[in-house]
C-alpha cells in the first residue's frame, strides 16, 4: 500500500477512506507541517518516502518545472 502525506486542503473524509484502504496515512497537522511552505513539505515527503496528495497545484507545478519533487497526485 502507498505511504501518503495528506495536504490540508484534503478534506477528512478522504484520508479516513484512505486508511480504512489500508494506506499509511499522515496529515500534514500531524507532523507539525500545518502552515509551512511547500519545500518543507517536500522535503518532509522524501525523506519519509511518502507521495504528497493535495489541491494544491502548485506542488504540480515545482514537479513540471522540475525544482525536485518526486511524486504529486492533485485531487
Amino acid at each position: 500500500m502507498a505511504k501518503l502525506l495528506v495536504d490540508e486542503n484534503i478534506p477528512l473524509s478522504v484520508m479516513k477512506w484512505l486508511k480504512e484502504e489500508g494506506h499509511d496515512v499522515v496529515r500534514v497537522s500531524q507532523v507539525g507541517l500545518k502552515g509551512e511552505k511547500d519545500e518543507v513539505i517536500i522535503d518532509f515527503a522524501k525523506k519519509e518516502g511518502r507521495v504528497i496528495l493535495t489541491l494544491d497545484l502548485d506542488f504540480g507545478y515545482m514537479y513540471y518545472f522540475n525544482l525536485g519533487l518526486y511524486v504529486v497526485l492533485c485531487w
